[in-house]
């Protein structure tokens, strides 16, 4: 079987003088693994350095959905490289981050005010 993960997003956005047209991405992709919907639910805690994002089940790190399941803390993200956690990303209170990750990558996530729980949703590649 092939195009087994389906990914769609979309985006637009229209204050003042902005118009940005709806953009929508809709695309079936091959899952050449077997493994995903990992990890699941994960308590993202405040300590320094992050939570580890336990993605070991996967073979080969593929498309990752993350959503923050706080309705008031927002929570970052980052790879973690050479013992530092380089933040890059932040999903506020409800939001959700979708992407491909780099295979080889180690992600971790940290609260910002109060540990915050994630649903965390990855597949093989």
């Amino acid at each position: 079987m092939s195009k087994e993960i389906r990914v769609a997003m979309s985006i637009e956005a229209e204050k003042g003088n902005l118009v940005i047209p709806p953009y929508t991405m809709d695309k079936d992709i091959d899952m050449n693994g077997s493994v995903g919907g990992v990890p699941g639910l994960v308590a993202i805690a405040t300590t320094a350095g992050g939570t580890a994002v336990d993605l070991s089940a996967l073979t080969t790190l593929g498309w990752i959905l993350m959503t923050n399941l706080d309705s008031s803390n927002n929570v970052n993200w980052g790879p973690y490289v050479s013992g530092s956690l380089h933040l890059i990303g932040r999903i506020k209170p409800g939001e959700s981050a979708l992407f491909r990750l780099y295979p080889g990558s180690v992600l971790r996530m940290i609260a910002e005010t109060a540990n915050v729980k994630v649903q965390i949703i990855a597949f093989d590649d």
